[in-house]
């Protein structure tokens, strides 16, 4: 078997672009000491605690080979889950 890392910018053909999008939230009244998964079938969910009381939430999967901003499906999905880890994340920036 041969693996080709060279990922969508080698322009195959066969390839689709798959893309990760993430919220960084800031919020001083949740404490997390290390990553949550929220195993959910329909919105999967990571969450990692970052530098002062800011956490960044991520698990989409988006098929396009375009890089860009987040998508506003994948923000609320992202906020929707991250509130139902923690009610708190409603109020977050």
């Amino acid at each position: 078997y041969q693996v080709d890392c060279r990922g969508i910018a080698a322009g195959d053909a066969a390839l689709r672009g798959v893309r990760g999008e993430m919220l960084i939230l800031r919020m001083p009244d949740v404490s997390l000491s290390r990553p949550v998964r929220l195993l959910h079938p329909r919105f999967p969910l990571y969450i990692v605690p970052r530098a002062d009381h800011h956490f960044m939430a991520g698990a989409t999967m988006v098929e396009s080979d375009e890089a860009g901003p987040v998508t506003v499906r994948s923000m609320m999905e992202l906020a929707g889950a991250a509130f139902a880890v923690h009610p708190a994340f409603g109020e977050a920036a």
